[in-house]
């Protein structure tokens, strides 16, 4: 009906336009001069319109050519008003009377050349430049007015009683083959246009050459061939005002509802194709919108099933429904923020609950009114099921260390009360063997069994606090600790190897330094260190350690030895667990290359920090910070 209802107009209208035709062209034979008038001022009011239009519309145009093809036609209107009142017979410019001709040939350069120069540069011509163009045309009728009406310096185009000049004729051609290649350009670039756009334009040149051609003919400025120029000229206008009024006009709505829908369809297009539901709610707690993983995860086949039903009653399980609608009302009477990445349950179509890890923002109005939230999660349910097996696992893992561990350390404790007994035994036997080398072979060998001991009692300890501390299993209790007196009991613990060594230990703590952390964390990261320390110190080596505080107030304990030190390359990989490694002492002692992945680790947790500094065959500082009172165990 619609598409009918257009032809009809259009119809309707190419029958209104010949009637005004033929009506024109019998009033141009009774009275030449009224019918020039009239398409002249229909021209110069139909040039002005486009400009008006062109000039008003250019920001939310999508092409600036028109608009530079609109101001264009202010100035050809401009000109066609001094040629209309300078038409001989108008009697207003009464020292020559063949202006009109001149600024004929002026205002066809200038519409000639604007429609050429859209032809080229189509879209490409950027706005800012338009007060540019704007100030190119007004210089261009400026000196084209002041030529023909104050300098008399421009090409005579009329001779009464001969007719147009050889420049006139040659510029009216001039004019043509710009037009003509234009056109040219314009339908070989057709496909750029929109089909409207394109067949106005272009039948607007084409009708324009034909009007061009007419004034080329006439001998007499009231001949036939001038009405016929002048009738295919106000047919040229229409269709050029036609072309910008449509796409200027009319055409940026219709671009900018496609554009709306385009848009529209391609976000959509990205929220279906997203992995994670993404949710609207509107204030009234109903689903305005959802995207398909949403529709996926509820158990449902199209948006319709979901969306306009309250999303609480219909898709939160019942056990949480009454406390997330209450926290969804906190929120729009913003007495409440959502908390970042929460986790709740959704309930399916099929009545089975999947959990939902949310991220939320509150959508507002201009006038700052709450009208809904946005809404994106993932479903975290397989996840969560994974998590509690692990957690199950290490639990497990847990308990099975601590009981290895608890039976290991039995039977060390067994080996050392044996080490112990066995320690007297050798003193008994020095009264029965009387072979020094013998007696010095067997104290040596034991000592070595004793510090084997001593040092897998000590890996022990540190394999299972690692464990612990990967499983989370390891517990943080905070108290007093006097750090002089776990260091001398620490120091007690191998008083056999510092003995064998010869090494000088030099505690320079403050014996009332009192510190506010975990004891058996601090013991094990002390003992570490202090141990490596021992282990690749020199024969009659030495050792300090001394404490300081920094302007944090931090407790600084330094472990400073003169031993065999470390490369900057085995400094670089000391605390790194992929590329761990074990130097062995200075009396052959082993390690697992465990214990300072294992310090760096634990101290990170009680929120401390520990530095090395080392050179070869100089000595390592050892430097540990931390926390005067750590509030966060």
């Amino acid at each position: 009906m619609e598409k009918n209802n257009k032809k009809l107009l259009y119809y309707f209208s190419v029958l209104i336009f010949i009637i005004i035709g033929v009506y024109l062209y019998f009033l141009s034979r009774r009275n030449y001069l009224l019918f020039h008038i009239i398409a002249e001022f229909y021209s110069i009011v139909i040039a002005i319109g486009i400009f008006i239009v062109s000039w008003n519309t250019r920001k939310n145009s999508q092409n600036n050519g028109l608009s530079v093809l609109g101001i264009a036609y202010l100035f050809v209107g401009i000109i066609d008003f001094y040629h209309t009142i300078s038409y001989f017979g108008m009697n207003i410019f009464k020292d020559y009377k063949f202006y009109a001709n001149q600024l004929w040939i002026i205002a066809r350069f200038l519409e000639a050349i604007a429609i050429l120069f859209f032809a080229i540069f189509e879209n490409r011509i950027n706005k800012k430049y338009n007060p540019i163009i704007f100030f190119i045309f007004t210089s261009y009728i400026l000196i084209g007015f002041l030529s023909v009406l104050e300098w008399r310096i421009f090409p005579i185009c009329f001779v009464e009683g001969v007719g147009q000049t050889q420049f006139k004729l040659i510029s009216e051609y001039i004019i043509c083959f710009i037009l003509f290649v234009s056109a040219v350009l314009l339908y070989f670039k057709r496909h750029k246009y929109d089909k409207n756009l394109f067949l106005l334009l272009w039948f607007s040149i084409i009708i324009t050459i034909f009007s061009e051609i007419c004034f080329t003919l006439y001998i007499d400025n009231y001949g036939i061939s001038n009405v016929i120029g002048h009738l295919f000229k106000i047919l040229s206008f229409y269709l050029i005002y036609r072309a910008v009024i449509v796409n200027m006009l009319t055409r940026p709505f219709d671009i900018i509802f496609n554009k709306l829908k385009e848009n529209q369809n391609f976000l959509k297009n990205i929220l279906d194709i997203a992995e994670v539901i993404i949710l609207l709610i509107d204030k009234n707690k109903n689903v305005a919108m959802i995207n398909k993983k949403g529709v996926e995860l509820l158990g449902c086949k199209e948006e319709n099933e979901i969306v306009g039903k309250n999303w609480f009653d219909n898709f939160i399980p019942e056990s949480k429904r009454n406390k997330l609608n209450y926290i969804f009302d906190l929120i729009l009477s913003e007495k409440a923020e959502f908390e970042k990445n929460i986790e709740n349950p959704i309930l399916s179509k099929n009545n089975t609950e999947k959990i939902i890890r949310w991220s939320n923002i509150v959508l507002k109005d201009k006038y700052g009114k709450i009208y809904g939230v946005l809404s994106s999660g993932y479903d975290i349910t397989d996840y969560k099921k994974y998590e509690e097996s692990l957690e199950e696992i290490n639990k497990t893992k847990e308990r099975i260390l601590r009981i290895v561990a608890h039976d290991i350390r039995n039977y060390i404790f067994s080996i050392r009360g044996y080490i112990e007994i066995l320690d007297k035994k050798i003193l008994k036997l020095k009264e029965y063997i009387r072979d020094d080398n013998l007696l010095k072979d067997i104290n040596h060998s034991f000592m070595k069994i004793k510090n084997n001991v001593e040092q897998s009692h000590i890996f022990l300890d540190n394999l299972l606090s690692w464990s612990l501390l990967q499983t989370q299993g390891l517990q943080y209790i905070s108290e007093n600790i006097k750090i002089y007196y776990l260091i001398e009991q620490i120091i007690n613990i191998y008083k056999n190897l510092i003995d064998d060594k010869k090494i000088e230990i030099d505690i320079s703590i403050d014996k009332k330094l009192e510190i506010y952390n975990d004891k058996n964390v601090l013991q094990i990261l002390l003992q570490n260190i202090i141990l490596n320390a021992v282990k690749y110190s020199k024969i009659n080596g030495k050792i300090r350690i001394c404490n300081e505080t920094d302007k944090d107030e931090n407790i600084i304990i330094k472990i400073i030895d003169n031993g065999i030190g470390m490369s900057e390359n085995q400094l670089r990989k000391i605390f790194d667990m992929t590329s761990s490694f074990s130097t062995v002492g200075t009396k052959g002692e082993k390690g697992s290359g465990l214990g300072l992945i294992l310090c760096k680790e634990l101290i990170n947790k009680i929120n401390g920090n520990i530095e090395i500094q080392s050179k070869i065959n100089e000595g390592t500082t050892v430097i540990i910070i931390l926390p005067f009172f750590n509030k966060k165990l």
